[in-house]
């Protein structure tokens, strides 16, 4: 029997309220990509043109590889299709959009054309893509990304920032009540708001065929409207401490987030995408009302 192919590595479709051709552009030329997308790019529009992006700003690909990015299928302004080997994995991205004058459905499939990837590498891959489509969509309502995240600094304790259109006090309501709080991230949170008392998303993660408790434990810190820490719980991971500070930035706020208790050696990645993309998820839904599905 042929082997059977695997699922795709991510698989996301977005409705978008701008027109096909704006969002195509937006996919396909250089001088847009490196807003949103990469720090670098460079695209031949045609098929085995180049599809080439790499940079800071890019998982793996920090520096250019000859031969590993191009097109594989070109109709503007529907459909994009590209190769991209990461590390030596073969992986081919399909963009398909339609739609009308007004709005458009983007269909985006990463899928791969080796045999087996590593559970890691799909979750990793997996938060690569929420913050690329947030910052497209970001973009093409703005002009500008949410968050450019900057791979080239990966070790250690994670540090990332990022300013909310809301003030202080709602986004504290908005990281302590547990309804809202679940209206964004977590699955049935558990909040008793003092020092000691339980902070829990709900999280659970899969050992030895049982469902372990993971993430937030207890709060470490509390400051009311400007600052929580809690302990953070991994399988098979030492116990760190995530930490919030909230600060007025104008008529909202800039928020500060730290990872910290990691060993100074240890590749942080998988934590400092994951907390990006959780803050661009905070900023869509306090500022849009909206929750990623």
């Amino acid at each position: 029997m042929p082997a059977a192919t695997p699922p795709p590595l991510f698989d996301k479709t977005l409705r978008l309220e701008i027109r096909p051709e704006r969002v195509f552009a937006a996919l396909s030329e250089s001088e847009q990509l490196i807003i949103w997308f990469a720090e670098q790019a460079e695209v031949t529009a045609r098929v085995h043109g180049s599809y080439g992006f790499w940079g800071r700003h890019t998982l793996w690909n920090e520096r250019r590889v000859a031969g590993g990015q191009y097109i594989t299928r070109f109709e503007a302004p529907g459909q994009l299709s590209y190769r991209w080997d990461l590390a030596s994995l073969p992986t081919e991205v399909h963009l398909d959009l339609e739609g009308s004058e007004r709005n458009c459905r983007l269909r985006l499939r990463h899928v791969l054309l080796a045999e087996a990837v590593a559970p890691r590498t799909r979750e990793m891959l997996a938060d690569f893509w929420r913050i690329a489509l947030l910052n497209l969509g970001w973009y093409l309502e703005t002009g500008g990304p949410m968050l450019r995240l900057d791979y080239t600094r990966a070790k250690g304790d994670v540090e990332l920032e990022l300013p909310l259109a809301a003030p202080p006090p709602q986004v504290f309501q908005t990281l302590t009540l547990p309804a809202r709080m679940d209206a964004w991230l977590s699955r049935r949170a558990k909040v008793e708001l003092r020092v000691g008392g339980v902070y829990d998303f709900g999280w659970t993660e899969t050992v030895d065929a049982v469902a372990v408790p993971a993430g937030p434990t207890v709060l470490k810190e509390l400051e009311q409207d400007a600052l929580l820490a809690y302990g953070w719980r991994w399988p098979g991971e030492p116990e760190t401490r995530v930490r919030w500070a909230l600060l007025p930035e104008g008529n909202g706020s800039r928020v500060k987030l730290a990872h910290t208790g990691f060993a100074a050696d240890r590749d942080s990645t998988d934590y400092k995408q994951g907390w990006a993309a959780f803050l661009c998820l905070l900023k869509l839904y306090i500022e849009r009302g909206q929750r990623w599905e």
